[in-house]
């Protein structure tokens, strides 16, 4: 997870990401929030290159999804997910990106994810219905205002 106020370069800290993945890493970013899990479930899919997103019915949806990231693991590549402005995403929401996180073998996890947003989603993810998906955090960093130090070395 990554938080930061408005302003600190997230969305640009994320396209810096994909734009240096190594090659073995596909990824998906999604720019947007959406006003339902059915609809973000179809952007993921469509952003990863996957066909069948005409459907409704989020069982084929995430079994869709499910079978792609078994195929790209079988292939060698990592999968990863960035959300950015996730603060802005429903509880329900968060908690079917939780259930994504279940998607695994025997030996691995199948995606990786990073939600980005403003302070408000650390806030959000204190909710108890999320205390799952809060657990599952590995590395949490908060981006901060540059300094005039930090400034002049980014120019």
């Amino acid at each position: 997870m990554i938080t930061g106020e408005v302003g600190t370069g997230k969305t640009t800290l994320c396209r810096a990401v994909l734009n240096n993945l190594d090659k073995n890493v596909k990824a998906s970013l999604v720019l947007h929030s959406y006003s339902s899990t059915l609809q973000l479930l179809k952007c993921i899919l469509k952003d990863f290159g996957i066909a069948d997103v005409f459907t409704d019915n989020k069982f084929k949806l995430i079994n869709a999804l499910n079978n792609f990231l078994l195929e790209e693991t079988g292939k060698g590549f990592n999968v990863a997910l960035i959300i950015d402005e996730a603060q802005n995403l429903k509880i329900n929401q968060l908690e079917e990106i939780r259930l994504l996180t279940n998607l695994e073998t025997e030996k691995e996890k199948l995606i990786q994810i990073v939600l980005c947003g403003q302070p408000e989603l650390h806030e959000k993810l204190k909710c108890p219905s999320l205390r799952q998906l809060n657990q599952r955090f590995v590395i949490c960093f908060h981006l901060t205002a540059f300094n005039r130090y930090d400034f002049k070395d980014y120019i």
